[in-house]
């Protein structure tokens, strides 16, 4: 496996049952074998809180579509400090999604020990290329 000498993001889209979640713990254990640390992570731990994002529309699939998702806090917590090289941890979750309990101050380191100045995140979600994602 030929990996860059930086950090990578790696985001897996696709539909419901896919096997995004099955094929991102293996990639991730792939990259691990290959001598880098990975991270992984999943936008299901980036959702609001039921209390918040049921405000809004939860009859339609148009408004879950809409509010399911904190993305800035994904963002903010994992995705940013993901892709910056001086970032030293991220949260890989805020709100869990079962307990609402939140995580977010939670954090994990991106780099271990020395010589391993970085580690590679595997992020899965049907949503990871949404535009909200994709710019900064």
């Amino acid at each position: 496996m030929a990996l860059s000498p930086g950090r990578l993001l790696i985001g897996i889209d696709g539909f419901t049952a896919a096997g995004k979640t099955s094929f991102g713990h293996e990639l991730a254990e792939r990259v691990t074998k290959s001598g880098r640390p990975a991270l992984r992570a999943t936008l299901d731990d980036f959702k609001n809180p039921w209390k918040d994002r049921h405000l809004y529309d939860r009859e339609s699939g148009e408004g879950y579509y809409r509010n399911a998702y904190a993305y800035e806090t994904a963002k903010r917590l994992l995705l940013a400090p993901a892709r910056s090289p001086e970032a030293t941890s991220c949260a890989l979750c805020s709100i869990d999604p079962l307990t609402q309990e939140d995580h977010a101050a939670q954090t994990t380191p991106l780099a271990e020990v020395d010589p391993l100045p970085r580690m590679d995140a595997v992020v899965d979600n049907r949503d990871c290329a949404r535009p909200k994602l994709l710019t900064s």
